[in-house]
């Protein structure tokens, strides 16, 4: 949580005198050494898979460069790339 409230001080979300509050309140929680709850589901990068599926189509990268930007292998993108139809919607696995 404290990187989450980090980032939204650097991006001009919050003031420096809520970033010293939740400092503190998290101090006071114990927060800053165990996060409070686990994170409830796993996350997946959806914008980022996007933006390489559009680089593609844009041809601004190749496929190998695209696998290598997603930790993936050629085939997998390969396979993203055909379960989007010509209308624009996805289809799901």
């Amino acid at each position: 949580m404290r990187e989450v409230v980090k980032r939204a001080f650097e991006l001009g979300i919050i003031t420096t005198y809520a970033l010293r509050k939740l400092n503190r309140e998290f101090n006071h929680r114990g927060w800053n050494k165990v996060e409070p709850h686990a994170l409830a589901a796993e996350e997946h990068p959806f914008h980022f898979q996007r933006m390489i599926h559009r680089a593609i189509a844009h041809r601004h990268i190749t496929l190998s460069r695209a696998a290598y930007l997603a930790g993936t292998s050629v085939e997998e993108i390969r396979q993203q790339m055909v379960l989007v139809g010509t209308d624009g919607k996805v289809e799901n696995r």
